[in-house]
């Protein structure tokens, strides 16, 4: 039945509707909100409606509670029935608590007489450990007292002694007499170790130079300079010769009408000599960039022996350019041993000739280093080209040396390679190692270019026996003149550096 609304309702304002029809635990909705609607039109939750179950199942659900609320009230009962039983025959809680207490009296006492027996045992152990501190804390006192005491004598007998000895020392009255006998006996005490433990004394210096006095030389910071070759009188006939073939050529050259080029070809043997005469005729033929049939065209050559001699010119011009740019990054690359890569170079290298192992680090000097604990520093001018190179030929130097021959004991295995391959550097930024390509009709490359390294450095060996050098001070002289031996069998001979003998570099 749907009853009016009261009078009072009516009387009270719109906010005191809004109270009791809202008042009912929602906030009000903020602007921009759908619209209010009434509960009825509300959806605040989905109502799950479950499916109908069985008849049979409903029977049997409600036989099973109905024998489950049996069972638990006969439960009951019979619980009941227990503790009253138990409480007539003196067996209820009360009882229980009255057992609980005196066991737990019991125990507590049994706790109390423990305590009391490991107080008395933790006395007894705390006493013995005094004593023992105690014991050492006095003996150690007494060995303190008796070392004073001994420093205390010795102390005293070094006063004594300074005592003694103050009539020699240095004073303002006899400083004059003292420098003097200092400067007519002086004392050295500079020596030096060579390599089987021995101790080298230093002479005692003299009062006054005899002799012309040596000029004192800094270490070679960069030894990769320029070649200079020395010419003597015969050499410029040779050169003037050299000169007069090429200007025959050209002169009968165009006698028969053919360029100087494949004259050269037709009427003389391929050597390194006619090969750079030939390459001067590439050279002056060239202009600009022009390809290798433009070059044939100029060149006027006509058979298939003079377009190879052509073509193995240009390649091998390309090659060394390229050789020679590989070198110089290689050279720039510094040898450092934290780098994983050249620490292992420096481990093999260091195996190799010697059978040690490299941690700990051993004595570089014994393979010809400058410092005994960092051999990198002796790469500072060929850079990881050096290192590689020493690795090649302690490798493969047997694809080198023809016959046993020892070392030099006086030559430095490490100082005479990076040496070597500065000299091979330079000779390479010189263009002078063309000549020895053209000797060999090979084409420049890296590999070649470490042969080369690994065949000097045995003729330098070689070399320092023949001269019967015996010490490492004569190494400067010995390789200079070594390298001036070398740089003109190449320039004046045109020889490879393979053929060459020790013989020919005494006498060149």
């Amino acid at each position: 039945m749907i009853t009016a609304p009261s009078t009072s309702l009516l009387r009270i304002g719109a906010a005191g509707q809004l109270l009791n029809v809202r008042g009912m635990g929602r906030r009000q909705p903020k602007q921009g909100k759908p619209p209010i609607l009434p509960p009825s039109k509300k959806v605040l939750y989905h109502v799950v409606n479950p499916e109908w179950e069985k008849p049979e199942h409903v029977k049997e659900l409600l036989w099973r509670r109905f024998a489950y609320n049996n069972g638990v009230n006969s439960l009951r009962i019979l619980f009941k029935q227990e503790a009253s039983s138990k409480i007539s025959t003196g067996q209820g809680l009360a009882s229980m608590r009255e057992e609980e207490e005196k066991e737990f009296n019991i125990l507590i006492a049994a706790n109390e007489e423990r305590n009391l027996k490991k107080s008395k045992e933790r006395e007894i152990r705390s006493l013995e450990k005094w004593n023992t501190t105690r014991q050492e804390m006095m003996d150690e006192i007494s060995s303190t007292l008796t070392e004073q005491e001994k420093q205390a004598k010795w102390a005293e007998e070094r006063v004594r002694e300074a005592i003694r000895d103050s009539k020699d020392y240095v004073n303002k009255e006899n400083l004059e007499e003292k420098i003097k006998a200092a400067l007519e006996s002086p004392k050295i005490y500079d020596f030096a170790i060579d390599k089987t433990g021995g101790k080298l004394e230093n002479p005692a210096p003299v009062k006054y130079q005899e002799g012309t006095p040596t000029i004192q030389k800094g270490r070679l910071r960069r030894m990769v300079k320029q070649i200079n070759i020395k010419y003597r009188p015969l050499d410029y006939v040779w050169l003037g010769v050299d000169r007069a073939i090429l200007t025959c050529a050209n002169f009968f050259a165009k006698l028969v009408g053919k360029s100087t080029f494949q004259f050269l070809i037709d009427t003389g043997l391929i050597n390194a000599s006619s090969l750079r005469r030939l390459r001067e005729c590439i050279e002056a033929a060239k202009d600009g960039d022009k390809t290798g049939e433009e070059l044939e065209r100029e060149l006027h050559l006509e058979d298939d022996s003079s377009k190879y001699v052509l073509h193995y010119l240009t390649t091998a011009d390309e090659k060394y350019e390229a050789v020679l740019a590989e070198i110089e990054r290689l050279a720039s690359m510094k040898v450092e041993r934290d780098d994983p890569e050249m620490r292992a170079d420096l481990d093999e290298l260091w195996k190799l000739p010697a059978e040690y192992t490299f941690d700990p680090p051993g004595d570089w000097t014994l393979i010809g280093f400058q410092r005994s604990n960092d051999p990198t520093t002796d790469f500072r001018s060929t850079g990881s080209l050096g290192l590689a190179q020493m690795l090649f030929f302690v490798k493969y130097h047997r694809i080198v040396l023809d016959h046993e021959v020892a070392w030099p004991e006086a030559l430095p295995f490490a100082l005479t390679s990076i040496h070597i391959t500065a000299f091979l550097m330079a000779l390479m930024k010189e263009q002078v190692l063309r000549d020895h390509f053209y000797a060999g009709n090979e084409l420049p490359s890296l590999e070649g270019f470490n042969k080369i390294h690994c065949r000097l450095l045995w003729l330098m060996s070689v070399y320092w026996g023949k001269q019967g050098a015996e010490s490492i001070m004569q190494f400067e002289h010995h390789f200079k003149a070594f390298q001036n031996g070398v740089v003109r069998l190449l320039h004046f001979r045109q020889k490879s550096l393979h053929e060459i003998t020790v013989e020919e570099i005494v006498s060149a």
